[in-house]
Formats: structure tokens, sequence, C-alpha cells
């Protein structure tokens, strides 16, 4: 062998040494162990996220006669939402320039792991708000103290300065016990829809439903039965508001009336989950027959034989309210001969003229101020 060609030799075995050397001690790209215990990124009050489990929903039949004062007999009872059972539901109020979202759940050992192998879109753009909706459900949830957290991305990409949310806790059940503690009709512009504390919250949120656009059909009403804090429809006009008040004021002054409006409230507890909600028809809605002006119940008239009507009976899950200065509000389902008394012509939910409450970041350091939870 010659000179030259030990030294090409030896040099070429040298340099396959130090690769190897470098290729051992470079910093691989490695992914996030299921483990981890925080996200990168920054916590932010302008990213509130709150849970809440479903309630079971049924829907009841009943078989009224038509002659006033007849004792009416209880037909049959279906769920509306077989499906929910453990079930964890969420919602995300965004006021940061995240366009999307990454859903977090505890691993049970301290840690946390993603819900999804996709991002969070946004459900509905509050623009009077300037805010972002999103809204999910878990269905492997497992109770027991589940906690969830979310993290904003930009065009898809996440960095140290990325938005995080605050730690949500997501066990226990959805009560409805909360009632109005005012009229269901106002005489007037002006007034304050008001309904009974829970000593749990410290926050509560109001949505505001256009009634006309929710009460045309059987869809769109099973749908007001849905535990969401929002009305599970983006193109339905609404508002959304969050307030520690235990009432909402409107001045409607020059607005087409009457308004007609569903009031749905959800309390939120120190641990940013959903703990009761407003729905009095649920108390009633095994043991009263329909009203025949009843404020909180849908009321669905169809054709029955032997001169009985049948009225399937859905708790609204919230509150019609109306505003009518000039007693022109007489639309409501009659079951007298299985009649419906026409409706009359009113004005769109003037959402311009609607308070607009606290803004994510207010509520966030409010919840925490009060209940001195960590928010990571």
């Amino acid at each position: 062998m010659t000179q030259s060609r030990a030294v090409r030799v030896l040099g070429a075995v040298l340099a396959l040494f130090v690769l190897g050397a470098l290729t051992g001690c470079a910093q691989k790209v490695t992914t996030p162990d299921s483990g981890f215990q925080t996200l990168e990124g920054q916590t932010t009050s302008d990213l509130l996220l709150v849970g809440f489990q479903q309630p079971a929903l049924t829907e009841s039949h009943w078989l009224q006669a038509t002659t006033e004062g007849a004792s009416p007999f209880y037909s049959s009872s279906t769920p509306i939402a077989a499906d929910s059972t453990g079930r964890l539901f969420g919602m995300v109020f965004d006021h940061t320039i995240a366009d999307a979202l990454q859903l977090y759940r505890g691993d049970g050992s301290g840690g946390l792991a993603p819900v999804y192998d996709y991002t969070l879109r946004p459900f509905m753009k509050d623009l009077p708000n300037q805010r972002d909706i999103f809204s999910f459900q878990d269905a492997n949830a497992t109770g027991g103290g589940e906690r969830y957290v979310v993290r904003g991305l930009l065009q898809g990409r996440v960095s140290h300065e990325s938005p995080v949310s605050n730690l949500a806790l997501a066990s226990g059940t959805l009560d409805e016990t909360l009632i109005p503690t005012s009229p269901y009709q106002f005489r007037d512009s002006i007034g304050t829809f008001s309904w009974t504390s829970d000593p749990r919250a410290v926050l509560y949120i109001v949505n505001i439903v256009d009634f006309s656009e929710v009460s045309g059909n059987r869809t769109a009403m099973v749908k007001c039965n849905y535990p969401t804090p929002v009305y599970p429809d983006p193109t339905v006009t609404q508002r959304v508001i969050l307030t520690t008040d235990l009432g909402v004021p409107f001045d409607l002054r020059g607005s087409r009336f009457p308004v007609r409006m569903l009031i749905r409230v959800a309390a939120v507890d120190a641990n940013f989950r959903i703990v009761n909600r407003l729905n009095p028809g649920v108390r009633t809605l095994n043991t009263e027959s329909p009203g025949a002006l009843d404020p909180y119940k849908f009321k669905l008239v169809e054709a029955a034989p032997a001169n009985f009507n049948a009225f399937g009976v859905l708790p609204m899950g919230g509150v019609r309210v109306a505003f009518d200065p000039f007693n022109q509000d007489i639309g409501a389902p009659n079951r007298a001969g299985g009649a419906t008394i026409a409706q009359t012509a009113g004005g769109r939910l003037p959402v311009a003229r609607l308070p607009k409450g606290l803004t994510p970041g207010q509520a966030r350091k409010l919840v925490e101020s009060r209940a001195g939870v960590a928010s990571r």
C-alpha cells in the first residue's frame, strides 16, 4: 500500500468516526411525551375555558282533553340525547389573535395529553364583542376531577408566546334549579330580567337568542335544551354576556315591538365549571300539564283521535321573554280545539342595543381572584 493510499484510508476512517460522534451528540427533534404537565406558551386572561357535563334530557308527551278543566293523563317520555351520557362538553371564549385551538386533557397522573389529533376551529364569530367562540365535546371523559386546557395557534403554528387558557375542571353534574325572579312579559321598552342565585357561582353566562328564529320547528326547539352556554347554531341571531349580576338590564327604546327573546343562563363556579342553568320547565315537566299561555314550555299541537289533543312538551333550556309596550304579543299556542293563535309580527332581536357584559379577561380574573384558584 502506498503512503498516499494509506493516508486516504486513514482519513476516511477518521471522517466516519467524527461523523458518528457528531450524530450521536446532535440535538434531535422530539415530540412531547404524554406526561408533560404544562404547555409551552403564555397564560393569558383573554382565553376563557369552561366545561360541563350534560344532564339527562327527556321529551315528555301528554294527552290533554279539549274541554277546559279536564284532567290530563301522562303518555310517555323519550330521551332527546341518549348518547350524551358520560360526555364532557366545553366552550372557549377567545379574545386573542389565535385562529385555532389545541385541546388537552389531564392524563390521570398529573400530566396532560392531547384530546384530538386535529385543532378546534371557531364555532361562532362574536363580532360585537370581538371574540371567537369555540365548542367541543370529549366522548372519552372519565370524570373524577378531569382537567382541561387549550392553547392557541396562529396559521397552524405554536411558539413560546402562544396563548394558553385557564385550567378548567369538568367533573360533577349539571343542576337545573335556577328560576326567574322577574316577569316574562314587560309592558315597557325598559326592564331587567333576573334570576335566582347559585351559592357556588362566581360568574354567569347569559345567552340571549332571537325567539322567532328558534320557535319555528321541532329541531330548533330541541336544540334549546342542550346545556351549551351558547345556542348550538351560529346562524341564529344571539348575544353572549358574561356577568356577575343576577340580572340583565334592557333598554330597547326605538325598537320595533314586540321583541321576543329566549334567555338562557348558566352558572360558573370557581373551577371554571358550569354547575347550574336556568330551565324552569324541568321542575314541572313531569308533574303539570301544558298551560294555555305557558311562558317556558314549547307546545306542539298535533292531531289525535277521540277529541284529544296531543302535546309534546319540551323544557326550553331558558325562558321566553317579551318586551311588548303596546300589548301585541298574543302569539302563543292555544290548546282549545287544537288551534294555534297566529303570532303577530314583531321586531328582530336588536343585538346592537343589548348590553355587552364582561370581556373574557375580566371574567377570568374575577373568577381567579374570588376563588384563589391558580390559573395553571
